[in-house]
C-alpha cells in the first residue's frame, strides 16, 4: 500500500498531465465534485482509485477506503464534524470494529397520499463504513443500537433521502 505522501505526489502528477492534455487539445478543464466534501472545484486531483478530490480535502482521506466496504446507517445519530475521531474510537471500543465516518444527512418528511406528514423528516442520520474484516462480528452487535446496513435502508426507507444521497450511495448488485 502506498503512503499518503506517495498518493499525494501521484495525484499531483495525474493533475498536471490532465491539465496539460486539456490545454493541448483545446478543451477547458471540467468542473468536478469532490468525493470527500462534495463541493465543485476546477482542479484535477484524484487518487489511485480514480476518486476526485479537491485540493482542500486531498490528503485527508486515508486511501484505505477500498477496505471499508460495508456502508451502515445509524438513524437519528448526531456526530458532528468535530467529533469524527471520537465516533471512530467509540466504534472500536464499543463494537471492536474499525469504522470510517462518511457523512450525516437529514431525512425528508414522510408523504402519505401525496401529502407531507407533519412532524416527520429532518432526522439526522449518520453514514459510516465498516472494515470488510469486521463485518461478521458487527452484524449482530449493531442490532441493539438499531444500526442498519445501507442496502436495507435503501430498499425499505430510501424515499426518506434526497436523490443526491440515493445516487451517491447507489446499490449496484
Amino acid at each position: 500500500m502506498k503512503t499518503l505522501e506517495e498518493c499525494i505526489i501521484d495525484a499531483k502528477r495525474i493533475c498536471k498531465k490532465r491539465v496539460n492534455k486539456s490545454i493541448e487539445s483545446g478543451f477547458e478543464k471540467e468542473t468536478k465534485r469532490c468525493a470527500v466534501c462534495n463541493e465543485e472545484f476546477d482542479g484535477c486531483f484524484e487518487d489511485a482509485n480514480q476518486v476526485w478530490e479537491c485540493s482542500h480535502c486531498l490528503g485527508k482521506v486515508t486511501f484505505e477506503k477500498q477496505y471499508y466496504t460495508q456502508l451502515c446507517v445509524w438513524e437519528g445519530a448526531l456526530v458532528g464534524a468535530d467529533k469524527i475521531d471520537k465516533f471512530e474510537e467509540f466504534m472500536l471500543k464499543e463494537f471492536d470494529v474499525r469504522a470510517k465516518y462518511e457523512t450525516e444527512v437529514k431525512t425528508l418528511p414522510d408523504v402519505v397520499n401525496g401529502k407531507v406528514v407533519p412532524g416527520t423528516g429532518n432526522r439526522n442520520d449518520t453514514f459510516f463504513y465498516i472494515h470488510s474484516e469486521d463485518i461478521g462480528k458487527f452484524a449482530v452487535k449493531r442490532l441493539f443500537y438499531e444500526i442498519k446496513w445501507w442496502e436495507d435502508v435503501f430498499n425499505n426507507s430510501g424515499r426518506l433521502y434526497t436523490e443526491d444521497v440515493l445516487e451517491k450511495y447507489n446499490i449496484n448488485w
